[in-house]
This record gives C-alpha cells, structure tokens and sequence, in this order.
C-alpha cells in the first residue's frame, strides 16, 4: 500500500446511535472518511439507516437482546453491590473474528462493545488477526477487570482483584481473573489505547495493564458546522421557554446514576435558588415529573430529543450545567461550547482539558454543590458573556475539529501499519 492510499478501517461498537461512545464513534467515521479512508462498522444493535453498518451476526443480536437483560437481572441481584456497575464475560460467545469485514480491514478499532456484545474471549480472537488494533477509551473497562469507572479503588494501578463492585470480593475473584486473561491478551498481542482525554490517557499508562500497551491521546471531534451558535429568544420559544430569565441546561441519559452527580446537582439549585429565584432549570434525557417536585427551581422537562432539538436546548440555555462525579470528554461538553453556551462543571476527569476557567467556563471543586452553585453564578452572571460564548466555541474549534482529530488517528494508524506495534516501545508512538 503506498503512502498515500486510504486505510480501511473497521470499527466495533454495540450500537451506531444510543450512547455517547456511539455517537462519538460514528463522529469519528465521519472524520476519518472526510480524509480519504474508507470506514465500516459493525455493532449489536444497528439504528441507523448508514449502509456502511451491520450487525455483526443477526443471530446474535436477536438472542442477546434479551439475554442480557437476564444477565443484568442475575449480575444486579447476586453479583454486583448496588450503585457499582461491572462488566462481566458475555454468556453468549461472539462469532465476530468470522466476518468478511475483518478480513477487508487494514486496522481494527474497538470502542465500546459491552452490553452483551464483544467480551475477553472475542478481544483474543481480533488480536490473532495480526492486525493493529487501536481501542478508543469512552471508559477504563478496557485497562480494569471489569469496571467502567474505578471511583475510589486504585486496584487497577496494579492488579485487579478485592473489588468494591463485587459482592463477594477477594484477591482472586472476578476481577481479578479477567484482569489476568487481559494482561495475557495484552502481552501476546500488541494493542494500542486512543484516549478520548488527555487525563484518561495518563490513566491507562499508569495502570497495571498499561505495562503492555501503549496508550495516546486523540480527543473525540465535534462537527462545528452542524453545533453552532444560533438566535437564543428562537429557541427558547421552539420550547415554550420563558425569555427573561436564566435558563440552566442538564442534560443525562440516566439522571439516577451517581456518578452524573444529580444530588449534588440539587445542592446546587438550592445555594444558587437563594441567591437568585429567577433561575429555571431545562432537562433533557430520561427523567421522572416527580423529580420537578424535589426541585428547588421551575423545571422543564423536555424528555429525549433529537440531534437538531438538543442543539436548539443548547442555544436556549445561559449555561450548560454538567454535575458528573467521574466523566471522560463528555459530548455534551462539547457540544454545547461548540453552540456557544459556556459549562460549569466539577474539576474532574477530562473536564478542565475542555472548560478553561475563568477563560470559556467556570469549574468547581469536585462533588461540592456549593461550589458548583459558585461556578453557576459566575458565567450567568459573567460581565462579558458575549466574550465568554466566543471563547468557548473557538477552544472547541481550535483542538476538537474533525480535521484535527482525522489527521492524528491517521498518523498513528499509518505508525501501527508500518510496524510500530512492538510492547517493548509503549507510549512511544507520537500522534
């Protein structure tokens, strides 16, 4: 292959639509089809109309659809502690490494596959393809034996095992022992781990398994076209918002996760709900009416919405409210400094790589409501929140655009394909 032919790229996700690592997956595709490559993918659950994506095996979508609900069923009840989540093998073998589409590819490109989709016994068999294979980071699942998240535990730092998720726990419970079958995985075939975030990057380098793989930061891109600023009093009637007061934006796909932080997000509206009994509060995703009447403030529940209608919430907003405990680069982050809209968010994770208090945003000490009630105030009540808005869309334009982000997955690609996939140099690889 010369130089500068395109590279077939494959990638592996369990949905093309639902979920933040999809839509970011499916973002990058685009990327990286702009610059030339041509781009497949194969997932669990199709949902999109896009033919450049299968379902893997039909067989297997249709049986584990409803597989894994009793998996969850069974891992919620007897296995994992209540507020953990845990990644355990799929019941259900994968027939993936059979595809015609692995064999068409040059690189394969792994994103998020849990949900039934792709387990450990599946991870070998892409690595004996002798492929490069490049997992992007949406979480720490693929460097921890088994969870999305570590929280408090530093077991990952080393080797997994007396796991907090785990009802029983012990130095060789399940964690450990897919800890184990994943450095062996990792050791016989040379894998390298993209980070979304500069921050979760570091985390893998640093973590027991990141002894054999190597691990880079590409961010995840975010079309700027498509995520701009627009009329603020347009959207805010698209909705039947009111005009003259501030309007916060939250926005979860699951608001009674922890780790989004809900609680402290309600900490929040109460200190800031004193100071100023204007405020109202727009959420977006799943939620409850009855939640509204936990509320300190009016709220306005806007359900799911679509692509072209979030982007509209973003434009309503005064600013973008992300309470998250643990987060890697949220969408959402950047979608709503792309449209403008400044966040307030804890210091957490990659968060601070993408708000840049007091320059674009306002951050506030991790898991403290008031403080986050802080943060809030200042960019609603910021002297210059024209300038604030422009600086925000112009970071996400500066490190976030899908040129930028195409180019760097390129260089590693063509680094990978050109041999540089020997453990023995780890985090070597310059993107």
């Amino acid at each position: 292959m010369g130089p500068e032919t395109g590279i077939n790229v494959l990638q592996l996700s369990t949905s093309d639509r639902s979920g933040g690592a999809a839509l970011a997956c499916m973002r990058l595709a685009e990327a990286l089809k702009s610059k030339g490559h041509s781009v497949r993918m194969l997932v669990q659950e199709k949902r999109s109309q896009a033919d450049w994506v299968q379902t893997a095996s039909a067989t297997h979508a249709h049986v584990s659809k409803y597989l894994k609900h009793v998996e969850y069923a069974v891992s919620n009840r007897y296995k994992v502690r209540t507020g953990y989540q845990f990644a355990s093998e799929p019941w259900l073998a994968h027939p993936i490494a059979k595809h015609p589409w692995l064999q068409w590819a040059d690189v394969i490109n792994i994103h998020w596959v849990q949900h039934g989709f792709l387990g450990i016994r599946e991870w070998a068999q892409l690595g004996a393809l002798g492929k490069p294979v490049i997992w992007h980071l949406h979480d720490f699942r693929p460097f921890t034996g088994g969870c999305h998240y570590s929280g408090a535990c530093p077991n990952y730092l080393q080797a997994c095992g007396q796991c907090p998720a785990l009802r029983t726990s012990s130095r060789g419970d399940e964690s450990a022992r897919q800890w184990q079958q994943q450095a062996a995985i990792y050791q016989r075939y040379p894998m390298v781990m993209a980070g979304a975030s500069d921050w979760i990057t570091r985390e893998a380098q640093r973590s027991g398994l990141g002894a054999w793989v190597q691990a880079v930061h590409i961010p995840n891109p975010i079309d700027t076209r498509q995520y701009a600023p627009g009329p603020r009093e347009a959207s805010r009637s698209a909705f039947g918002l009111p005009q003259d007061v501030p309007l916060l934006l939250f926005a979860s796909m699951n608001a009674t996760d922890e780790r989004k932080g809900f609680r402290q997000l309600i900490e929040a509206l109460n200190h800031l709900s004193r100071q100023n009994p204007l405020v109202e509060l727009i959420v977006v995703g799943k939620s409850k009416p009855e939640w509204a009447h936990s509320l300190p403030c009016r709220a306005h529940l806007l359900g799911s919405l679509s692509p072209d209608r979030m982007i509209d919430a973003y434009r309503a907003a005064d600013v973008f409210v992300l309470p998250s405990l643990e987060d890697n680069l949220p969408n959402t982050v950047l979608e709503s400094m792309a449209c403008g809209t400044p966040v307030a968010a804890f210091r957490i994770g990659g968060i601070p790589e993408m708000v840049q208090d007091p320059e674009n945003g306002a951050l506030a000490k991790a898991g403290d409501g008031a403080d986050l009630a802080r943060a809030i105030d200042a960019v609603i009540n910021h002297p210059q929140p024209t300038k604030l808005a422009e600086r925000a869309r112009a970071w996400v334009e500066t490190h976030y655009h899908p040129d930028l982000v195409a180019d760097r997955y390129t260089r590693l690609m063509r680094a990978l394909m050109n041999g540089g996939t020997d453990n023995s140099s780890a985090h070597s690889i310059n993107c």
